[in-house]
């Protein structure tokens, strides 16, 4: 609903949602940090500290180009593809976590389980004006300005 908001209207300027926090919680926790557990993010992050060529670097740039949408992006796109693709302060991570290839997890009731956790870690006023309830919300509120 927040990117059909978004999409559909462009007067909007910021949508927060209860699925704002657990998206951005995910991303916190993925940030790339070396000699952590997951051997996924100490790839990201090896990835942010290697030195490429000047081909590698153009391929990079093509690729975030056509993924932002080609003639019709604009620099701000750009970046954000090529950030999300380096995992940059875990911005491929910024989503309600869905796939088990992506996650250290066997089944998805474990990624479940991993969205429980992060709502017991945010647990607070702030959040549970959001949802009706936290560990299985059937309606959310949204704050569109």
């Amino acid at each position: 609903m927040q990117e059909y908001l978004l999409a559909k209207n462009p007067e909007i300027g910021k949508i927060v949602s209860f699925t704002t926090f657990i998206k951005r919680m995910n991303q916190v926790m993925h940030v790339p940090v070396m000699d952590s557990s997951d051997e996924r993010n100490n790839e990201y992050a090896e990835l942010l500290e290697a030195h490429i060529s000047m081909q590698e670097f153009l391929s990079m740039m093509n690729e975030a180009y056509a993924e932002a949408g080609g003639k019709n992006a604009t620099i701000g796109e750009v970046v954000f593809a090529l950030e999300k693709r380096l995992n940059y302060n875990g911005l491929d991570y910024y989503e309600i976590p869905y796939d088990t290839a992506k996650y250290p997890v066997e089944r998805r009731e474990q990624l479940s389980d991993l969205v429980t956790q992060y709502l017991y870690l945010l647990s607070s006023d702030a959040i549970t004006r959001f949802a009706d309830d936290m560990t299985n919300p059937k309606a959310i509120r949204i704050q569109v300005q």
